[in-house]
């Protein structure tokens, strides 16, 4: 196994890619964006937003969302692409504005994995410059090595994209990367990439329907998880 040393001379696992999703994962997001996203949508464009759909349909990035619920409103009503992406920007800038509260041991959990492995991603159906500054917000943002969001591909979650691009960026193995998810597109993202996946039960889909995704294993938060725990998934538990 490559092992380098870091400045405090400790060493670091520099052939693994361990990857982070954001919202659900890192910030307990899921209130406020749903608020942000609902209030712009009808202030702005006149879509009525009605959360009583499939909730896994949450986890998709916002313009795929859009084209889910109002795809055909959209059409019949003439909205035309420059309105939504002003809707867009409007709803990215709320969901900043909402100051999102990271989970508990997100820093940590984060700190933790980055003095154990070189490489660390956080892969996100947002636009990358709203994952930069909330990464830098919640302090963890001088860990990260790479941000992969949707500036990157135009295939959202569950399509492999983003993880084939965070894999190609660090040149890594598939079977020596992994990715924190809550949702099971993103989980099927990760796999559909050929890389592990741990589930994390603090987003969208609860504990037990994260257990019927294809995640290698499941965990109920951030407190649960450790170098060790990692290493075991990536060496096939």
């Amino acid at each position: 196994m490559v092992l380098v040393k870091n400045r405090m001379n400790s060493q670091k696992h520099d052939n693994h890619l361990i990857c982070f999703d954001l919202d659900g994962v890192l910030i307990n997001s899921m209130e406020p964006a749903i608020r942000a996203f609902k209030e712009t949508m009808e202030r702005e464009l006149g879509l009525v937003y009605n959360f009583t759909a499939d909730k896994k349909m949450w986890a998709m990035a916002p313009r795929e969302k859009i084209n889910a619920l109002w795809g055909e409103e959209i059409g019949r009503r003439g909205i035309t692409a420059e309105e939504i992406d002003r809707a867009m920007s409007i709803y990215q800038k709320a969901k900043m504005a909402a100051n999102i509260p990271p989970f508990p041991y997100a820093k940590e959990t984060v700190e933790r994995m980055a003095a154990y492995f070189e490489n660390i991603a956080v892969v996100s159906s947002n636009a990358n410059f709203v994952v930069e500054e909330t990464l830098k917000r919640i302090g963890v943002l001088p860990y990260v090595k790479k941000i992969i969001g949707t500036d990157d591909v135009k295939e959202a979650k569950p399509d492999p994209a983003m993880y084939l691009k965070a894999v190609g960026y660090f040149k890594a193995e598939p079977k020596r990367s992994l990715t924190f998810e809550d949702s099971t597109f993103g989980i099927q993202a990760g796999r559909n990439a050929g890389i592990h996946a741990i589930g994390v039960a603090t987003g969208v889909e609860t504990f037990e329907e994260l257990q019927k995704t294809p995640a290698d294993i499941v965990v109920r938060g951030l407190s649960e998880v450790s170098p060790e725990l990692v290493l075991k998934v990536l060496e096939g538990i």
